[in-house]
């Protein structure tokens, strides 16, 4: 894909062996951005499994790091993507509520929420 021009987002997930094995691989430092997924975690544990994801990828390359997380993990791990400046994303796809458990009317009202929250840190929202 890389000789053929074609820009790679390396998708990384927390609680594996994704995160080292990018980082040794020949394809460190040659992608568009790493997609820093934070699955499988209990909530309680998702801040701090995208500290750690934050860290080791933020320290390790120059690479965007979007920061992501889904269903109960979501909105702590956006918390967590504000406070590093790193890039997040919020739909209906990863979060069905908002931060206060009330249901969503849609993605409007995430993506509000979520850039009140990225605004209080140095983070981004992106597509």
């Amino acid at each position: 894909m890389l000789e053929r021009g074609v820009g790679i987002e390396a998708g990384l997930f927390s609680g594996t062996r994704g995160p080292d094995a990018y980082l040794s691989s020949p394809f460190a430092g040659r992608v568009l951005r790493l997609l820093a997924e934070v699955i499988g975690a209990p909530a309680g544990r998702a801040a701090a499994e995208a500290r750690v994801m934050a860290r080791r990828l933020t320290s390790a390359t120059s690479a965007p790091v979007l920061l992501h997380g889904e269903e109960d993990t979501a909105w702590s791990v956006l918390e967590t993507a504000a406070e590093f400046g790193l890039d997040a994303r919020i739909g209906i796809e990863d979060s069905l509520t908002l931060p206060n458990g009330a249901p969503a009317e849609g993605n409007a009202p995430l993506v509000t929420t979520a850039r009140k929250i990225l605004r209080r840190g140095r983070g981004r929202l992106t597509p």
